[in-house]
């Protein structure tokens, strides 16, 4: 069916998203407008994603798309359990809405009804990073396999994003460690068993030159 074909088509562009060396800020609103873009879901093309503050006690809006500017005011900033959005992240389950009704505590005078889907962003190891919010057309009728299909877009983002993070984290900690070494004038290389170089600091790398697959012998001792 088209709509099979189209879920498809989403899940590997997400899939080539996640591996392409760009910014979170540019990943962020890529991954979004792919999500978006499926007009059986979300006519208008309206969502926004949402990561976990540091804290862990509120969402921050990344990402949006098409969304009224009242809207991205109130929703800027979102405490867990609030609306259907902090209600998603607390839970862990897909929050699902067909129109504007109780549980959307949010809002604002004018506000179009209107549905949603927000899926909770969780990685390899279980936590929330975030949530994805779909806005849906009024009246949308919930189908067999979206939840499935909503799942595993929101794996891949959850996932692509938690690896930007800890890369990020370990050219922080590279960029400490050679700070360090160059203060204290310390030379450092890492090897496996096999001898092979793993690690060699920038001096040494400087004056020695690429240590990529060699041993740590051959490299040093010539």
């Amino acid at each position: 069916s088209r709509r099979d074909y189209d879920k498809q088509v989403v899940l590997s562009d997400l899939l080539i998203i996640s591996q392409e060396e760009i910014s979170r800020e540019e990943m962020l609103e890529r991954f979004l407008a792919c999500l978006t873009s499926t007009a059986w879901l979300t006519p208008e093309g309206r969502g926004a994603i949402f990561l976990m503050d540091q804290e862990g006690r509120h969402l921050e809006m990344k990402a949006a798309r098409n969304l009224a500017a009242p809207t991205l005011q109130s929703c800027r900033k979102v405490p867990l359990g609030t609306c259907l959005c902090g209600k998603a992240a607390q839970s862990r389950e897909i929050q699902f809405a067909s129109e504007v009704d109780g549980h959307h505590e949010v809002s604002f005078p004018q506000m179009a009804n209107h549905g949603h889907y927000v899926v909770p962003m969780l990685a390899a190891d279980n936590q929330v990073d975030g949530v994805i919010t779909i806005y849906l057309q009024e009246g949308y009728r919930k189908q067999p396999g979206d939840d499935d299909f909503l799942w595993a877009a929101s794996r891949i983002v959850a996932n692509a994003i938690r690896h930007q993070r800890q890369k990020q984290e370990l050219m922080e900690l590279h960029r400490q460690i050679e700070f360090v070494l160059g203060a204290t004038k310390t030379g450092l290389d890492i090897i496996d068993s096999d001898f092979t170089l793993r690690y060699v600091d920038s001096a040494w790398a400087k004056r020695y030159g690429d240590y990529r697959g060699r041993k740590c012998h051959e490299y040093f001792m010539g």
